[in-house]
């Protein structure tokens, strides 16, 4: 393949080339109308007109000569226009492709940030939580066991002690209000908190799954076939306008009709593109880590069309 400074060097050739016989045929039209000039009143030599005629056979080669360099020149840059588009909306794919890859990574941040408040959170409250519990059993086992220590033997000492340690319990916790009042207060604060940081956090995680549906469904348009309706399997590009299909859709179309279904050009050739199978890839690989198969997606492309 050339290089882009060999194909300057050639083009730059060929104007030079082009520019030397356009001259040249400058020349000869004007000797041939001074001779014409010179012989008007008489006819010219036999030489002269041997002359006469090798310049105009001279004057036809060098304007055939440089319409074919022209129509070559042409040629060749309708290819070369061809690969730099295809070259550029695949830059363009990339670019976007990145872009998504850095929306998805940010969406991802603010979710584990979220995580990380609750776990925060529930860290800070919850030793207090179990000091108030310790601290609260403490005083009924102590209660408990100053009841106990009055029971004897028989069954009507375990009835009386029974009853002992009902009455004793109830005290305590008419004897402690405070303590329960703090309890029953921090258990709110606690609920009510835990509520909020769970709420983001779902909120968060059911934005990000909407943004990255949608993001999946405006790319997966991108990477469809336009004859199978499917995700480019083997991927190629046709030289007549630079349309990609499937390889295999692409071969069984031209079997029905051998023009471009696209510019229904009569001759068609492809290649195949390895960047937009790459792309291909990287987007199946997504769908599978977000759970998504290629009916749900088709499903949820459906569904926005609808509405």
């Amino acid at each position: 393949m050339h290089t882009r400074g060999q194909q300057q060097q050639q083009s730059a050739h060929k104007e030079l080339v082009l520019g030397l016989a356009e001259e040249s045929k400058s020349i000869l039209l004007e000797l041939g109308s001074i001779l014409n000039q010179r012989y008007h009143n008489r006819g010219p030599t036999q030489q002269t007109q041997r002359v006469l005629r090798r310049k105009n056979e001279l004057v036809s080669r060098l304007e055939k000569f440089v319409s074919e360099q022209q129509s070559s020149g042409d040629a060749q840059e309708g290819p070369q226009a061809t690969v730099e588009g295809l070259q550029k909306e695949l830059q363009d794919q990339r670019v976007a492709f990145e872009q998504q890859r850095a929306r998805l990574e940010q969406q991802a941040t603010v979710t584990l940030n979220a995580q990380t408040e609750l776990s925060s959170s529930l860290n800070r409250v919850l030793p207090q939580l179990r000091g108030l519990l310790d601290a609260y059993d403490r005083e009924q086992g102590q209660h408990v066991d100053l009841t106990q220590g009055t029971t004897t033997t028989g069954a009507a000492s375990a009835n009386v002690a029974c009853s002992a340690r009902t009455v004793t319990l109830t005290q305590s916790s008419n004897s402690s209000p405070d303590l329960t009042q703090r309890l029953t207060d921090l258990q709110t604060q606690f609920d009510a908190e835990r509520a909020q940081l769970l709420e983001q956090a779902s909120d968060a995680a059911n934005t990000q799954q909407n943004i990255t549906r949608s993001n999946l469904r405006e790319r997966e348009a991108a990477l469809t076939c336009p004859i199978s309706l499917d995700l480019f399997e083997n991927p190629v590009v046709t030289e007549c306008c630079g349309r990609t299909f499937s390889s295999e859709a692409l071969t069984q179309a031209l079997r029905r009709n051998s023009q471009c279904p696209v510019c229904r050009s009569r001759r068609v050739t492809s290649h195949a593109s390895r960047d937009l199978a790459n792309l291909v890839e990287l987007h199946r690989n997504e769908r599978v880590l977000l759970g998504l198969t290629d009916n749900a997606a088709a499903n949820a492309t459906t569904g926005t069309g609808d509405r």
